[in-house]
């Protein structure tokens, strides 16, 4: 099941040793090469982005016989706080609001991180969500949308093993978002 693999990954558990090879072994090297880096950034509302990166990749699965492809942004979206922000910051926020839009749908998955390993005021970067995502937080007794109305995608994503850990790491250029979609071909 994709959903265990992507919290398992997120987790540092079966992800690293199963459905990912490591870069030396070639398959996220392949991976690469394959890339399409789409050229619009993502800026402005973080809702907005979200659902631009969710049509993007509905797209992509809805294409008939379509290869399995990679596809990467960057940017930095805006999030309005309200009075008292939940945990999180904006790119884990925009991996939640995509996991909701794309709830249910098999086939892709999405990286969403601050490439200075950042993401809002806690330990996070970002976070690993699929279309299995949405429905893991229900089982794990998140309400998701009341999570992205408090601006609490850190906290709702921490539930299910999605977040994404690196530490700092010197550099901050721009958000990054790595989507791995394949769809189905029968």
């Amino acid at each position: 099941m994709v959903a265990s693999g992507v919290g398992a990954l997120a987790r540092g558990g079966r992800g690293r040793q199963g459905g990912w090879r490591s870069p030396r072994r070639g398959g996220l090297a392949r991976l690469a090469r394959r890339a399409t880096v789409v050229d619009a950034a993502l800026v402005g509302d973080v809702d907005d982005a979200a659902a631009a990166v969710a049509a993007r990749l509905a797209q992509a699965l809805d294409a008939a016989g379509a290869a399995a492809q990679t596809l990467v942004w960057s940017g930095e979206t805006t999030v309005r706080l309200p009075a008292r922000p939940g945990r999180g910051g904006r790119a884990r926020q925009l991996a939640l609001s995509v996991a909701r839009r794309l709830a249910g749908r098999s086939g892709w998955t999405l990286l969403v991180a601050g490439s200075d390993g950042v993401d809002g005021s806690d330990d996070a970067a970002g976070a690993i969500v699929d279309g299995a995502t949405w429905a893991e937080l229900a089982v794990a007794g998140v309400d998701g949308d009341a999570a992205l109305a408090a601006c609490d995608a850190g906290t709702a994503l921490a539930a299910v093993g999605a977040a994404v850990v690196t530490g700092p790491t010197g550099v901050n250029h721009a958000d990054l978002l790595v989507a791995h979609v394949a769809p189905r071909t029968c």
